[in-house]
């Protein structure tokens, strides 16, 4: 989703900044990817044949996640999912 951030939005600029923030509780981690932003590009499942190189970020999401979504903000547009977590791991 990082990758997804500087590509296609405003934050690919020498000025860009994209920021993740990652939260845990309710047997889930929320992962949300803020970034600048588009005015001609928002985030969506792409159909990638067996040669593309890119293209596949938000299925592998779709495919992993319990839910997911977008949003706007202040400071530009958020991806966020949630992954579940049984507590075995430590971050």
């Amino acid at each position: 989703m990082v990758t997804n951030a500087i590509l296609h939005s405003d934050s690919a600029g020498p000025d860009g900044l994209a920021t993740v923030r990652v939260g845990l509780g309710g047997g889930l981690v929320h992962i949300e990817v803020i970034d600048g932003g588009s005015a001609t590009n928002v985030p969506a499942i792409r159909i990638a044949d067996d040669d593309s190189l890119s293209g596949r970020g938000l299925s592998w999401v779709d495919r992993l996640a319990v839910t997911w979504g977008t949003g706007h903000g202040e400071v530009g547009r958020t991806v966020w999912f949630r992954l579940p977590h049984d507590g075995s791991a430590t971050f």
